[in-house]
């Protein structure tokens, strides 16, 4: 029997190539207790406010999610790496800006004006101001767009190559108000001038 090795190694090459490809998918939790996540037929447990990392083939995926009182069902694309929205939550990417220790303030401030691109958001009625991309509770995939995850907080000095950069944090909601409030709180006034003053920016450009 004469062997034909070109069908066999075109067999392979194909074979290869059609195997799905796989991307880091990471099931956040918001919530205070645990839920169980159902995925195309594979049950996943994550713990209370914890985040379980998965891989998934790129394209469509069917969910149901488990919550104490209630379940959530539906499907999301996977394109990319990202977080699967498992409970129908809403999410902020956090752009921001970090400088070296050798600017001052009046530098950080200009840097600040012309490097981002500062809008605002809604969350429950209160507005927010900063460069942030606001996704809603119907949104279940979040493609990757930042360095710190929902369990990782902005470093407080990182390390820096440049005289500033820019990093993105996705956070859930209630964490994003609180940290938002943590920093502009007691500096409203001054908050307001910053943003008035990046908006006319924007404008004119």
């Amino acid at each position: 029997m004469k062997i034909d090795i070109k069908s066999i190694i075109v067999l392979l090459l194909f074979s290869a190539c059609t195997q799905a490809e796989k991307v880091k998918v990471s099931i956040d939790n918001p919530m205070v207790s645990n839920i169980e996540v159902n995925i195309d037929g594979k049950a996943y447990k994550v713990a209370a406010e914890g985040l379980e990392d998965i891989e998934l083939t790129i394209g469509e995926h069917n969910f149901e999610t488990k919550l104490e009182q209630s379940s959530i069902k539906g499907s999301f694309i996977v394109e990319t790496e990202g977080i699967f929205n498992a409970t129908g939550s809403e999410y902020v990417v956090w752009n921001e800006l970090f400088v070296s220790k050798e600017v001052t303030p009046e530098e950080a401030e200009a840097i600040y004006v012309s490097v981002l691109k500062e809008d605002s958001i809604l969350l429950d009625g209160a507005k927010y101001f900063g460069e942030f991309i606001k996704y809603d509770k119907n949104t279940y995939f979040i493609p990757q767009k930042w360095v710190y995850n929902t369990l990782t907080p902005f470093p407080s000095n990182p390390s820096m190559t440049a005289r500033y950069e820019t990093k993105k944090k996705i956070f859930r909601k209630m964490p994003f108000i609180s940290e938002y409030q943590e920093r502009y709180a007691f500096d409203e006034k001054e908050t307001k001038r910053i943003m008035d003053s990046v908006m006319r920016t924007n404008h004119s450009h």
